[in-house]
């Protein structure tokens, strides 16, 4: 238990250390309760079509760990995109 805690730990103060601009929306689907982050381009105007990037990872990663890790959402890679984190739920 210890160790997935300090892993969150260390993704959210990544996330604080990376001042990320981020949206966690929660969402049911098929009665299922699920979340997801969204972070929007420094560019975005709501007026205008944006592209959308969906991250997943295959692996055990949260949302929140692949956000640290992939860095799609930096303006320096995407100044351009929406960028979309979902949470993997078990069934």
């Amino acid at each position: 238990m210890f160790p997935r805690i300090a892993v969150y730990l260390s993704a959210f103060l990544s996330l604080v250390h990376l001042s990320i601009q981020y949206t966690n929306v929660a969402i049911t689907s098929g009665g299922v309760s699920r979340w997801f982050l969204v972070v929007l381009p420094p560019k975005f105007d709501s007026w205008l079509p944006t592209p959308v990037i969906l991250s997943y990872d295959g692996g055990v990663r949260n949302a929140t760990q692949r956000m640290v890790l992939d860095q799609i959402w930096n303006p320096a890679l995407n100044d351009f995109a929406i960028t979309l984190y979902p949470q993997v739920v078990n069934v």
